[in-house]
This record gives structure tokens, sequence and C-alpha cells, in this order.
């Protein structure tokens, strides 16, 4: 029997994931209703089998607390973590109710922040490099009539 994934032993958070993690946090801190998904939410036992009710944060103060006491809490757990909490908010509460609509909103604006993610400082710089760079690139791109009719200046 052929074995597709080789199992890998995955080490506890770097500073650097750890810091990412709690700018999440704090950003998320900042956004409106997020005190809806700060809160411990009502369990629906049709969706979280008894057994497994510990297992699954169900609210941010709970991934809050993982995050703070697990010194081998890793950085997959915390995005799988933080998406269950968005799924479960989701999964309570009807597809017209506003706080499903908040945790769908909730869930994209983590993903976004998922993609911008650095594994290093290098790559952090790479990442502004390139915003930078696509910011001039609009930039020149929009530049005014006027200014581009004036005639250069040689000193």
């Amino acid at each position: 029997m052929v074995t597709l994934f080789k199992m890998v032993k995955l080490d506890s958070m770097t500073k650097h994931e750890y810091e990412w993690c709690r700018r999440i946090i704090e950003k998320l801190k900042t956004r409106k209703c997020y005190s809806y998904f700060d809160k411990q939410l009502p369990r629906n036992s049709a969706i979280i089998k008894q057994n497994e009710i510990a297992l699954i944060p169900t609210d941010i103060s709970l991934v809050v607390q993982k995050l703070e006491q697990n010194e081998n809490y890793k950085l997959i757990e915390f995005v799988k973590d933080m998406r269950q909490v968005w799924y479960y908010a989701m999964s309570i509460n009807t597809r017209e109710n506003p706080y499903y609509l908040m945790a769908s909103d909730f869930s994209k604006w983590f993903e976004k922040e998922i993609n911008k993610y650095t594994q290093c400082e290098e790559e952090k710089w790479i990442y502004k490099l390139n915003k930078a760079r696509t910011m001039i690139k609009d930039l020149v791109q929009t530049t005014p009539e006027s200014l581009l009719a004036q005639p250069e200046n040689n000193m």
C-alpha cells in the first residue's frame, strides 16, 4: 500500500506566527459586531455532538484562551479554530439572520487576512514592496492630464 501523505510533526508556533495571530485578534476587536463572536454562543446539540463540545471553539474568547495557554498550539490549529467560529455561527442561524451575515463577512475578511500572511520577515518585506509597486503603478496610470502636458524642467 502506497501512502500519499507523509506524516510530519509540526512544532509549536514561532514568535512570528504568534504575533500574527495576536494582530488578527486585535484587528477583529476593532470591527463592528466583534462582541457577538467574543462571547459564549449557545451550543446547538444537533450540530455538535456532546463529546466534541470541548474540542470545537464556538467563540473567539475560546480561541484566544487556547492561543495564550497552550504552548503546543499551532498556526494551522488557530486558523482551523477561527474558521470554526464563523462556521458555527452560520450553522446556528438562518441565511437571512443578521448574525449569519456578520459571520459570513468575518469569514471572508479572515480568509483575506490569511492570504496576506507571510512566513518570515523577508516575505513580509516582499509583500510590502509588491503592494507599494502596485500603488505606484496605479498612480502612474491615473496621472492627471495637466501634469502630462507640462514641459520638463531641466536643471
